[in-house]
């Protein structure tokens, strides 16, 4: 078998020998280093994927982290500007998040933010894309979605992390969100992100809307 440094099993090696052929000491030393080289092969390989998915992924929810994120809205606003084809960018805070912690404990908090990063994943369109920017705050980035498109898809998914989450009884979590799109509502990401956040606290702040785009209050 192929192992790696700490003997964890990463393949195999077969060889093949005329009926009768023995193999000599020599030959089985030539055998066994070439199966460790493989493993060191390998276990490098495998290193080198799982620094890279570290570099641009959060360690906790493993959805893309901000350095991620802002190469993606860099990357989406160029190519909205270019093709004309809008995207929307989406702020999400998770409402009272410090009193999840304070009463059920940081683990609990911990499996707020994994099911929330779960459930807006599964929620978005292919093609779009959810990241963790902070603490308890998750950017979307929604690829050819803009105005009522994109409150429609913000809506979905607000009401999925609506769905009260198990422990030790059930988690009920309630989100807001600001909305703006490019090139509506700016072609910056600096502009956009300022937006966004000033729109998310507008959402914060009502009683009833939980979902506000810019420029709608």
């Amino acid at each position: 078998s192929i192992t790696t440094t700490k003997d964890r099993r990463v393949g195999w090696m077969g060889l093949g020998f005329p009926q009768g052929r023995t193999v000599s000491p020599v030959e089985w030393q030539v055998i066994e280093q070439y199966a460790r080289v493989a493993g060191l092969i390998i276990e490098k390989e495998q290193l080198d994927q799982e620094n890279h998915f570290l570099a641009y992924h959060d360690y906790l929810t493993e959805v893309p982290n901000r350095r991620l994120f802002h190469r993606r809205l860099a990357a989406g606003i160029e190519d909205a500007v270019k093709s004309h084809h809008p995207l929307s960018l989406v702020l999400i805070d998770v409402d009272n998040f410090k009193h999840i912690n304070d009463t059920y404990g940081h683990i609990a908090g911990d499996k707020v933010l994994q099911e929330v990063a779960q459930r807006i994943a599964q929620t978005l369109p292919n093609g779009d894309t959810v990241a963790r920017i902070g603490g308890d705050e998750f950017g979307l980035i929604l690829m050819g979605a803009a105005g009522s498109d994109a409150l429609a898809v913000t809506h979905q998914v607000l009401e999925a992390i609506r769905h009260p989450m198990p422990w030790q009884g059930e988690i009920c979590v309630v989100a807001s969100a600001g909305i703006v799109s490019c090139p509506a509502h700016g072609t910056s990401e600096d502009e956009l992100l300022r937006r966004a956040d000033a729109t998310l606290y507008e959402a914060k702040k009502s009683p009833h809307f939980r979902a506000k785009l810019y420029a709608s209050w």
